[in-house]
Parts: C-alpha cells; sequence; structure tokens
C-alpha cells in the first residue's frame, strides 16, 4: 500500500457474528478516507454496503 502512496487510516479487525458496524464506519467516516475497502465476512461486509 505504501509503494503506491496510499496510506491506511484504520485497521479495526471485528468479530465473525457482528451485525452492526455502525460504531466502526462513524469512525471510517470521521477520517474522511478517499477510499473504503472491507474484507472479511459476508454478514459484516453486508451490513456496511447498506
Amino acid at each position: 500500500i505504501n509503494e503506491y502512496g496510499m496510506k491506511v487510516v484504520i485497521d479495526d479487525q471485528l468479530p465473525a457474528d457482528l451485525s452492526d458496524m455502525s460504531t466502526t464506519l462513524t469512525k471510517v467516516k470521521a477520517l474522511k478516507p478517499d477510499a473504503l475497502i472491507i474484507s472479511g465476512h459476508s454478514k459484516g461486509a453486508a451490513t456496511a454496503a447498506l
């Protein structure tokens, strides 16, 4: 990532059974990133997509 001039501003590891990502997404919004990449369990990713 650094090689391409990018920087990770948050790297939260969340439990697989998490159904509400609002706390983490609030943190992300405050950081005003240029991009958001979510990797992991489908349940959490689906919640973030909504």
